[in-house]
This record gives structure tokens, sequence and C-alpha cells, in this order.
């Protein structure tokens, strides 16, 4: 694992209802979580933003940060999450062809979004033709503008934006989460409205998908996600050839809603088990976060390891 020369960064998970912010520091060769805070926010909407931005910058404040530089992503359900096969092509055919499918999952024309096509990994096809699995990301520029406006109100300097399911792959991929990564397992982020769920197979991003329920609609959830997961978890046996996961992490602040782990370990016939972001320092001794600030840290890793 190599690191960028920064010595800090800060990294903003703005949720539907929640903030969670991570300040990750150096520490010689390694790195620790020197700040954390979660407080709640309004939902999402242009009306909003004023009031959030305000949330927001009382956070920072409370954090004792030094600076305005920040990083930050998007998720659902702000952003529109598909994940497909195409033919390897070039960069910029393969560009065009992510713009013709954006158009579906669009009620704007795709000149007023912004598509992001995200190779997953290459693979072979029907008759060993070379195919690429792509996670395709498409958010409509008044949502990415709105958000950008909630950072410049909190007199702050976004330095990057990242896709949110991408930062869960990060910490539950390698020996930053606990427990320990499995050859084969589910994570599922447990949101207030939203879940984000990933398989990650042999270290790789395979499955994404994105459910429209969490924390919000009670031990409901439970029932919901089972029917979800149960298809998922079906459809990436068939189109994988790979056996079931070994187990389901869940993870985020609904993950601790009483009754879930156990109802879904039921419900899908897989071990469950809470799962939380850990970094260890030259000693290895570990230091962990609560499983809200998955995402977070994802986001943070995601700039200080490369």
């Amino acid at each position: 694992m190599s690191y960028w020369l920064r010595n800090e960064i800060c990294a903003v998970d703005l949720g539907n209802h929640s903030i969670k912010i991570v300040r990750m520091q150096r520490n010689g060769l390694s790195w620790r979580v020197s700040h954390r805070i979660a407080c709640p926010i309004l939902e999402f909407g242009d009306s909003s933003h004023k009031k959030n931005a305000e949330l927001l910058k009382k956070a920072i404040g409370q954090l004792g940060i030094q600076g305005n530089r920040v990083v930050s992503q998007l998720g659902a359900p702000q952003v529109i999450i598909h994940q497909l096969i195409m033919p390897d092509m070039p960069t910029k055919e393969l560009a065009k062809a992510a713009n013709w499918e954006a158009q579906k999952l669009l009620s704007v024309p795709v000149s007023e979004a912004e598509v992001r096509p995200i190779v997953l990994e290459r693979i072979k096809g029907r008759k060993d033709r070379q195919e690429v699995k792509i996670l395709l990301a498409v958010v409509p520029h008044s949502l990415l503008y709105g958000f950008y406006e909630i950072f410049e109100r909190a007199n702050l300097i976004l330095l990057n934006l990242e896709l949110s399911i991408l930062n869960l792959w990060r910490v539950f991929h390698r020996e930053t989460c606990k427990p320990e990564a499995t050859k084969i397992q589910g994570v599922i982020d447990v949101g207030y409205d939203s879940s984000d769920f990933i398989i990650i197979n042999e270290g790789r991003l395979s499955w994404v998908r994105n459910f429209a329920h969490g924390a919000s609609s009670g031990i409901q959830v439970v029932h919901q996600l089972i029917t979800g997961l149960n298809e998922e978890l079906e459809a990436f046996r068939l189109q994988e050839m790979a056996g079931r996961p070994e187990r389901l992490l869940i993870t985020g602040g609904g993950s601790e809603l009483a009754g879930l782990p156990e109802g879904l370990e039921e419900g899908l016939g897989l071990p469950v088990q809470i799962g939380y972001p850990m970094l260890k320092d030259e000693r290895g001794v570990p230091q962990t976060l609560a499983p809200q600030y998955s995402m977070a840290a994802g986001l943070a890793l995601g700039e200080v390891c490369r």
C-alpha cells in the first residue's frame, strides 16, 4: 500500500439524514482517525441547502479542524447506479455507449446529466469475446450543482467528489475492516432511506445494487431486504458462475436496528455480522470506528491510500 504525501484528509459523508465526518491524519507510516462526528441534517432538497450548509459548517467547527479543504461523496437516491456488461471498446466509444445507456434511465436529456462509466473488470464473454463489466453512475446536473452549493455556502473547498458505493468496497476488500475479509462476501450499508449492496469476490468489486429501503422503514426493512438480497444473490450465482457469498456484513447507521442481523440471517440462510472500519498503526494496534462511519472512512482511505 502506498500513500500520498498529504498529511491529513477530511472526509464528509453528507447523507439524507445525517452528516458523518472523519478526519484522518498521518501517524508515521500509518494513518489514524483523529476526529469524527455525526449530527442530523435536513432531507436533501433545494429548500434545505442553506440550512444544511449551516449544519455542515457547525460540524466542521465542532471538530476544531483548521483549513477548508474536504472530500465528499454522492450516492443513491441522488445518483442512479446501474451495472451492465458491454463489449470491450476504446474509451471514447465506451463514453458514447454509456451516454446511450444513461438516457434510458433519465427523465431529462443526457446532456443535462453527469455520466460516469467505471470499468470494474474485463472478462471473457461468449465465444471468448472480451467484455467489460461497467458500473454506470448517472446524476442530473441540477442535483450535482445543489450538492456543490452546500459546500460553497459552508465556505468549504470540495477537492474530490466520489461515488459512495466505491467507498464501501475500499473499506471491506482488504485489511481495513473487522471482521477480516473473506474470499466472497456480501456487504450492505443500511442507510436511513436506502441501502447500498456489493459483493466482493477475491478483493474485486463484482456486484453492485441499491435498494430503496432503509432504517426509516423500521423492522419492515428486514423483509424488504430479504426479498431483494435473495434475488441479487441468485443473479450473482448465475451470472458469475460462482457460489453464494460466505457471509453478509451489514454496516452503516441502520445496521444497529434491533433484530436486523438475526432477521437477515434467517431469511438469507447466510451468516450475518456487523462490519466496521478498522485501521492499524505501525505496531499493529487497531483503531475501530462505529459502522455509521464506514462510508466516510472509505472516502478518506480512497484519498490517502494509492
